[in-house]
């Protein structure tokens, strides 16, 4: 320690006058030597410290000596399980490694005693990069969670980069789980490292495309974009913006993953964080701070790169439709014309606007909409137009704002309408500045850079425009008042004339040159100035003095050629051939080809013509325009050609007789050769019609030899038909005959064992019966004693009663033992009785079977005497081979039942035919009587087969055998050995072990956790293979597939080769190495195989469903929603894609959406393989995201009770206050029968349901979800009422979800047809009823559900109705006695509401079956399937039900009487007068029968009659725990 505390002092340095001064690297290499050899951790850290204090100054001595020691003692502690793997220790290493190569250290330290050398740390990166375990070690310390290990490495591999990116980018690619790694490091939750993650994938991802695809792929756009809106404006979004650019930059695939993903849309929001409206916004250099203009800029620079003209025009034509459909464009508009907005932000901003609206007809079309919304709104053209030629404005400012109006008129015929009409004179007094005024004005302007950006805009608004280039020679313009006006095109030539400036002579030339081409009108317009001509002549043969002189030249020649090229004649003295005349005399050919080429073959020409933005750093390099080089790349040769300079420079010195001798032999070998191509042409085609006759003939022959052949063969095989035709309708007479006898002995037994039981239960009813009767005499004999036993002598008569009750109890006891023993044999004889059933099925389907086989044979055997009959008949060649194939099939039929014919062989087929009969027929009858027996030994060895089934079902092998007996191929061993029940299978499962390191896990997938019950959540569906038993997946084994999948592990640490895609290994270990294989071992078979998961009730919105998978060969993975439950499988889902494979799925897990599903649908997983050639495929890590349905029954689903139908006729109400309902009591609202939904009363809502988002007090009517995933409508209509005086109110509250909506309709009585309707808004206001209304009416609220809207429900509650209504008619006499009397016996309840609506209360039924909890207490009609009135009361919290009759009139009083019965004591039965209150008894309800009832009746009813007064409107008959209501009659 004392010599590392001396080697500190000496680094951290001494007095000047110490004598222990020691060299450098002397003291390095003692350091290094003591990191290599010590073993204490302090000896160590101690070490590093002193190294790292060190190398600060003296980088190049540490680097040489330290560098392999460090790297070793890093790559020890990853490899080692021991203490030497030590935070500290390590991330001392990180830091020396990155302090060595790290500039920003070196740039600081640059004032002490050695300076750094750019060549030495190059020269250091490079040792380390070469330095073996180095750039693993430091991969593997990033994922490292220690802060300040991980924090170094990330910042060592970041300086390391810097030196030598293309080293580390080809060592992170081939080291394919490094690129995700890194990219992982985005989502740590610590800000430093997150920072330095996003600088390192700033240096890894410059200038490698591949990189920057994999950090796409793995979401890199999604978290840079989550860490932006985090940060906000600051340098670390600005960060992530530049690596969002520079990942979109030249790199097209990155463009479309990005707009795939809708992140345009997630753009918009980062504009709108950015461009935040604060405090200080008013205040421009408050707001536009120095981190805010560069993110934002930033920004734009990323939007840029996404509608660059350098990308695919498709791409950048969907990129623009995202930007306008996002609303980015208005946002972009909306800032440029901020009026705080800064130059260099509005430079940017323009120019990105200028590339997101070029080319786009609809973007353009917007762009043109877009003004200020000032007093005096101006169009943003204008503004553009004033910010352009306003001296005052930045340079850049100007540039771009040209940009932007050439991006507007780009292929824009309606843009350039508009602004060329700005030009043409107009009768109305324009006020306003108009865009034509401010170019014209420019063209005029003294400024040259005015005049050269007019004129480049003038002429985009008409080149490639015929219809605009003549509109513009109508335009007269005026420079003084003085002067008369002059056309536009001599305003132009004029200024060009008088100028002696580069720049506008250049512009003018272009802008003649783009307003000339493709239109003779305009050239005849030009050539009328004889003038014009003259100054095009006397350019061109002026000095080349310079360079803009040799430009301004080459233009003048091209205007010229323009002049000849689209010349129509109209100008005598000009005309095309005139002009040629006029160049050769003046000029010559030679030179005038030279001063063309002058253009292209400067710079300025050259550099314009790559990108159609202008760009300049100062106004004299603006020269060229984009859209004029590629007018002028397309008209320099026909303007050559036209002039007579198509020939070489050469030629033109040529003699005129010369050149015409030469152009006479030219053409005469031209014909010579056109003559010799069209005499080989025509031999060519003969000799292929030679060689079609030739193979024609030879087929021809070949098929008439195989007619004969097989002519020969099918008489040999016609004989062996019939008989076997014979054979097969004895057989098919034995099984009918058989199966008859069987099926009527099992109809017998099964009669018999009915009758048994029928005693049976006659027997036990009289058992019953006497039960009863003890019982009851028990009673009476308990009364008789009290009543006659004095009063003294009790105890002797209890005595005598306990003994007798002893006896009654052992005459009961041995009543039950009888009861039970006949109970059992009652079970025996009801197993026997499903024995029996099992067997007739069986049988009946045996005979089903053998009655098909039979028809098809038959049908086989028609077929082949019409093939006969064919066959008989003139065929041709193509005929007769498809009825030998028909032959052949049958023949392979025949072989079942012990025939055999060869086809093959045609000598042992003629040696067969010439057989003696008797020896034929020997022959035929030995087969016969063998396969007679071979049918016996089939018959008992599968009735065997069956018996040792069912037994070891019922010891419960089930599902082994079922495996076994299904024919699994292989893979079945407990030991992990390769056990196969094929060759090929075992084949297979070898070749899968030696090369991929896959083994078999015994019967994995027989036992696993599929029921058939719906899931209650996506993610029960996700599975792993790890516990099989835990997968809610299962084989589909019932003849779906032919193959299965089988469970296996990965052994072994072997990477999987490239063939296998998508070419990643599957994880290795104890814990995570399982997956399912499926495939074919036979190239020549094609196989299924179908992994299916439990059902799932529906699925609301879409949904994912992913997995990890591999493919090897010609096999296919699909992926299907299929109905549940049904087989064959049939498909209710629309998936995208449908199936998995390398192209559409290029990650390394399979990821399907999947559409909503309405219905109860199951998930499958489906491999299919082909005719050519073997493969498999394997899946692992099953994953569902979903939002599913769940039943009634789940906690999950609200608790509801549904609303019964309204009856008929129609309920009449007297007041508005009998339609209020708080679903809480009493309410009269009903469903209807006609319509889509039905309303149901919720009284629970469980803490997870969907409808937590409303807040109704208690109970509440609702339309649930699962109704409204279809459209539709649900009415809940009130009481009828006879009319409305005036006007009425309807208030209910409502609440909503999705695209659901309400509406109130006023009904008429019975039907669906409304008298008034109208929409209903979200709020809680009242819905007005218009009025008066002089019809009998009902009100209706309806909820309305939408198609394809996602998770949608309508709910209700406190509905009140106030208006005025009629309370008559009423039921009178004698209608009343009608309306009253009722009997049930034909279902119907004539005119009493059934119905207690209290909330999830007991409620009436009409029935004909027994209803009770106990069998000895269960009530039935007095006369069987005899409709009665019955009710179950089981719940404490709601002990009532009741029924209510239709208002009624009387004039006296009258008698209401109803036959009673009660099933247990404790049941009390109300009537009431006019109102039902749920406190029992109350005025209006009084105690008619019960507690202890007393039925005296043979039939044991009870007749109850109840007084109707005068006063009574109405009458409710209501019930506590048990009754039923048999019968009721008003009566006098």
């Amino acid at each position: 320690m004392n010599y590392i505390k001396s080697g500190l002092q000496t680094i951290v340095g001494r007095k000047e006058n110490s004598d222990m001064a020691e060299d450098v690297a002397e003291q390095v290499s003692r350091l290094v030597n003591r990191l290599r050899t010590s073993t204490l951790y302090e000896d160590r850290r101690d070490t590093l410290r002193a190294l790292r204090s060190m190398a600060k100054h003296n980088r190049v001595e540490v680097g040489t000596q330290a560098i392999d020691a460090l790297v070793h003692l890093m790559h020890n502690s990853i490899t080692n399980d021991s203490t030497d793997r030590d935070a500290e220790l390590i991330a001392l290493v990180l830091e020396i490694l990155r302090i060595l190569i790290d500039e920003e250290d070196s740039a600081a330290n640059v004032h002490q005693e050695k300076k750094f050398d750019q060549d030495e740390i190059q020269k250091l990166a490079r040792m380390i990069i070469d330095t073996k375990y180095s750039i693993t070690s430091i991969l593997c310390m990033i994922d490292d969670l220690e802060f300040n290990v991980r924090l170094q490495a990330i910042r060592c591999l970041t300086a390391l980069l810097i030196h030598d990116p293309k080293t580390i980018q080809d060592i992170l690619l081939e080291n394919h789980a490094a690129s995700p790694r890194i990219i992982d490091l985005l989502h740590d939750d610590r800000e430093v490292i997150r920072n330095f993650a996003i600088l390192l994938l700033l240096e890894l991802s410059h200038g490698n495309v591949n990189i920057q695809k994999i950090i796409a792929f793995e979401d890199g756009f999604e978290s840079l974009i989550r860490i932006i809106y985090c940060e906000g404006n600051s340098v670390v979004s600005e960060d992530c913006l530049f690596l969002m650019y520079k990942m979109l930059k030249g790199n097209p695939s990155n463009v479309q993953l990005f707009r795939e993903h809708s992140l345009i849309r997630d753009l918009q929001g980062v504009l709108d964080l950015l461009c935040a409206v604060e405090e200080e916004r008013g205040n421009l250099e408050n707001y536009w701070t120095e981190e805010r203009t560069a993110t934002v800029l930033q920004l734009i620079d990323v939007v840029r790169t996404l509608v660059s003209p350098s990308i695919p025009s498709d791409l950048i034509s969907n990129c623009q439709y995202d930007f306008q459909s996002y609303g980015f464009l208005s946002s972009l508009m909306n800032l440029l014309l901020s009026p705080e907005i800064t130059a260099k932000v509005l430079t940017s901003v323009v120019l990105a606007v200028a590339e997101v609206i070029r080319g786009n007809q609809a973007n353009q079309d917007y762009f043109e909409t877009v003004a200020t919304n000032s007093e005096c709104s101006q169009n943003i053209v204008v503004i553009l137009l004033l910010s352009m030629t306003n001296s005052g404005r930045p340079f850049g400012l100007r540039l771009a704002t040209l940009y932007c109006l050439q991006s507007f008129l780009y292929k824009n015929d309606h843009g350039k309408a508009h602004l060329v009409q700005t030009l043409l004179p107009s009768t109305a007094e324009v006020e306003q500045v108009t865009a034509g005024h401010l170019i014209c004005t420019g063209l005029v302007s003294s400024d040259p850079l005015d005049q050269w950006l007019c004129a480049c805009l003038l002429m985009h608004a008409c080149i490639w425009s015929t219809d605009e280039k003549e509109c513009l020679l109508r335009v007269q313009l005026a420079t003084d008042v003085s002067e008369p006006p002059k056309s536009l095109l001599q305003q132009v030539t004029s200024i060009l004339l008088r100028s002696h400036h580069y720049q506008v002579r250049i512009g003018l030339l272009m802008l003649l040159s783009g307003w000339l081409a493709h239109s003779p009108l305009a050239v005849s317009h030009f050539l009328q100035q004889p003038d014009n001509v003259t100054y095009l002549f006397g350019q061109l043969r002026g000095s080349e003095a310079d360079d803009m002189e040799c430009l301004t030249q080459g233009l003048s020649a091209f205007l010229i050629g323009v002049c000849s090229l689209f010349n129509d004649g109209s100008v005598k003295k000009y005309t095309k051939e005139s002009l040629v005349n006029l160049v050769e005399s003046h000029i010559g050919r030679v030179r005038f080809v030279e001063k063309l080429e002058l253009v292209t073959k400067s710079e300025a020409y050259a550099r314009v013509s790559q990108k159609p933005q202008p760009k300049g750093n100062q106004a004299r390099d603006l020269l060229f325009d984009h859209e004029f080089t590629k007018l002028f790349r397309q008209l320099e040769p026909d303007i050559t050609r036209t002039l007579g300079f198509s020939q070489a420079p050469a030629d033109s010195m040529l003699l005129p007789e010369a050149a015409e001798q030469k152009d006479r032999v030219v053409d005469q070998y031209k014909q010579l050769i056109k003559d010799q191509d069209e005499q080989i042409g025509r031999l060519t085609a003969r000799l292929q019609t030679l060689e079609l006759e030739a193979n024609r003939r030879a087929e021809f022959d070949q098929q008439k030899q195989k007619q004969e052949e097989q002519a020969l063969q099918y008489q040999e095989c016609q004989v062996q038909l019939n008989s076997i035709s014979d054979q097969l309708q004895q057989l098919k007479q034995y099984y009918v005959t058989t199966m008859d006898e069987n099926q009527a002995n099992a109809f017998a037994e099964q009669a018999n064992l009915k009758s048994q039981l029928e005693c049976l239960e006659l027997l036990l009813q009289q058992r019953d019966a006497e039960v009863h009767y003890y019982q009851q005499q028990c009673i009476l004999w308990q009364q008789h004693i009290a009543n006659q036993v004095p009063q003294g002598e009790f105890s002797y008569a209890i005595q005598a009663s306990n003994s007798l009750v002893e006896q009654l109890n052992a005459q009961l006891a041995f009543g039950w033992q009888a009861y039970e023993e006949q109970a059992a044999q009652l079970g025996k004889l009801a197993e026997e009785n499903e024995l029996l059933k099992l067997r007739l099925n069986e049988a009946q389907n045996s005979l089903k079977w053998y009655e098909m086989d039979s028809a098809r044979k038959d049908a086989e055997l028609n077929l082949l005497k019409k093939s006969q009959t064919a066959l008989t008949a003139p065929t041709n060649g193509a005929e007769v081979p498809g009825l030998v194939a028909g032959a052949a099939g049958m023949a392979k039929e025949l072989t079942t039942v012990g025939i055999q014919c060869n086809f093959a062989d045609p000598d042992v087929a003629a040696n067969a035919s010439r057989q003696s009969a008797s020896e034929f027929r020997a022959r035929y009858e030995a087969l016969y009587a063998e396969n007679q027996d071979l049918l016996l030994l089939l018959a008992d060895h599968d009735q065997k087969l069956k018996e040792q089934k069912q037994m070891l079902i019922h010891l419960g092998a089930e599902k082994s055998v079922l495996a076994k007996s299904r024919g699994m191929s292989g893979f079945t061993n407990q030991s992990h050995t390769i056990d196969c029940c094929s060759p090929g299978a075992r084949a297979a499962a070898e070749k899968l072990k030696r090369y991929l390191e896959l083994e078999v896990v015994g019967d994995g997938l027989i036992q696993t956790g599929y029921a058939e019950e719906f899931i209650k959540e996506s993610s029960d569906l996700d599975c792993n293979f790890e516990q099989p038993i835990a997968c809610r997946w299962k084989n589909v084994l019932n003849g779906q597939a032919e193959s299965n999948w089988y469970l296996m592990r990965k052994v072994g640490h072997r990477r999987w080769p490239a063939v296998i895609r998508p070419g990643i290994t599957p994880k290795d270990g104890e814990k995570c190495n399982h997956l399912i294989v499926a495939g074919s071992e036979n190239s020549t078979q094609q196989s299924y195989a179908i992994w299916i998961s439990n059902p799932a009730l529906c699925q609301r919105g879409p949904g994912k469903f992913s997995f990890a998978y591999w493919i090897y060969g010609p096999v296919k993975l699909e992926v299907a929603a299929v109905a549940a439950g049904e087989y064959p499988l049939n498909s209710v889902g629309e998936l995208r894609p449908s199936s998995c494979d390398f192209k559409e799925n290029r990650g390394k897990r399979c990821v399907i959406s999947i559409d909503p599903i309405a219905v109860p649908y199951q998930i499958i997983i489906k491999m299919h393989t082909s005719y050519n050639g073997e493969g498999f495929v394997a899946v692992d890590d099953i994953k569902y995201e979903a939002n599913v349905c769940l039943s009634e029954i789940e906690s999950e689903q609200p608790k509801f009770t549904e609303i019964d139908l309204a009856p008929s006729p129609h309920l009449y109400a007297t007041s508005a206050a009998e339609a209020e309902c708080t679903f809480d009591n009493v309410c009269l609202w009903r469903n209807v029968l006609d319509d889509q939904y039905n309303w149901s009363t919720v009284v629970e809502v469980p803490d997870k349901s969907y409808l937590n988002s409303i807040h109704p007090n208690g109970a509440f009517g609702l339309i649930a979800v699962q109704q409204m995933t279809v459209p539709g409508s649900g009415y809940l209509i009130s009481p009828a009422f006879y009319c409305q005086r005036g006007n009425g109110e309807l208030n209910f509250k409502r609440w909503k979800a999705g695209q659901a909506s309400f509406k109130v309709c006023v009904l008429k009585v019975e039907s669906l047809n409304s008298i008034y309707c109208t929409e209903v808004q979200d709020d809680f206001s009242p819905v007005f009823i218009p009025g008066p209304i002089y019809e009998p009416y009902e009100l209706a609220i309806i909820g309305v559900g939408e198609a394809d809207a996602g998770e949608q429900f309508v709910a209700i509650d406190d509905i009140v109705y106030k208006a005025d209504v009629c309370d008559s008619p009423r039921i009178g006499e004698p209608e009343a006695c009608q309306a009253l009397g009722c009997n049930f016996a034909d279902g119907q309840s004539c005119r009493w509401l059934l119905d207690s609506t209290v909330a999830n209360g007991p409620r009436f039924s009409i029935t004909t079956h027994a209803i009770g909890v106990a069998n000895n207490v269960k009530i039935k009609p007095a006369v069987k399937n005899e409709f009665f009135l019955g009710t179950l009361i089981f719940d404490k919290r709601q002990p009532h039900a009741y029924i209510e009759s239709q208002f009624f009139r009387v004039s006296r009083a009258r008698i209401l009487r109803v036959l009673l019965k009660r099933s247990t004591w404790g049941s009390e039965f109300y009537i009431c007068h006019n109102q039902y209150n749920s406190t029992l008894p109350s005025d209006q309800c009084h105690l008619a029968a019960g507690p202890q009832l007393t039925l005296n009746d043979t039939r044991n009813f009870a007749e109850i009659a109840e007084p109707i007064s005068e006063q009574d409107t109405r009458c409710i008959i209501a019930f506590q725990l048990f009754f039923q209501f048999h019968n009721s009659s008003f009566t006098n």
